[in-house]
């Protein structure tokens, strides 16, 4: 059987090399599939050009990515859109891509966090990503340096508390069905214009005291939420919209 996916990895690698103009790849696996092909290795041997700017995985079985999948071999990547890999263990360390402006992260069972990226300490984490979505990940521990532009973290039931001590660029932020979520707190985000946090029973506390462009803010079905902290320099009239449900 390693035979077959040493073939079966020989022949996709050729078929990638050719593509000299591949912009976009999607690679899909079968979910009901159950052969016994390396999917690792089938990974392995699709390393596409590094012109490669959207990259789409749905259902692949390995528990680690390829090393292709870093920052020095995708430099031009844009985005990224990973979906029921519900092996995967740890994720490539994304955060160090230069070019990338969009990760979305669906059905990921076992993910806890992403690799340390190899590059120095003084490297930017993710310099230009836009859009972050994180759906269904119910492991994931950490997400705090994740957050950018525009965010939204739904379902990581293992996920017990967020602090974010940088966010410059965050201007939209949701969590939703985060049941372990106790405390949640952002130092300087100044250009954060909407947040919205829901279904998040065991959150206590809320620290927003560092985003004066709030102007959007829903809390809903958080019961145990005592503590909120706003920006001292805002009266509540400064809101477009202040929505709080428990």
């Amino acid at each position: 059987m390693h035979k077959k996916s040493s073939k079966c990895t020989g022949i996709q690698r050729e078929i990638l090399k050719e593509k000299e103009c591949l912009k976009s790849l999607r690679l899909e696996w079968a979910p009901e599939d159950n052969s016994d092909v390396d999917d690792e290795l089938v990974m392995k041997g699709l390393q596409p050009r590094r012109n490669l700017k959207e990259l789409y995985i749905s259902g692949n079985r390995g528990e680690r990515f390829p090393s292709w999948m870093m920052n020095s071999l995708l430099p031009n990547l844009i985005k990224i859109e990973i979906r029921g890999c519900s092996r995967c263990q740890v994720l490539p360390p994304f955060s160090q891509l230069p070019s990338l402006q969009s990760l979305e992260l669906w059905n990921m069972e076992v993910v806890e966090g992403m690799k340390e990226g190899s590059s120095t300490t003084n490297a930017e984490y993710f310099p230009a990503l836009q859009l972050l979505k994180l759906n269904k990940m119910p492991k994931l521990k950490d997400c705090g340096g994740w957050v950018q532009e525009q965010s939204k973290i739904t379902n990581c039931p293992d996920l017990t508390s967020f602090k974010l001590h940088s966010s410059p660029r965050l201007s939209t932020l949701e969590f939703e069905e985060c049941p372990l979520l106790s405390s949640f707190e952002l130092h300087s985000s100044p250009c954060l214009y909407e947040f919205e946090i829901s279904d998040c029973p065991t959150l206590t506390s809320l620290g927003l005291q560092s985003s004066p462009s709030l102007s959007k803010l829903k809390i809903h079905s958080c019961p145990n939420l005592t503590s909120l902290e706003m920006p001292s320099s805002l009266g509540l009239l400064n809101y477009r919209s202040v929505i709080a449900e428990t």
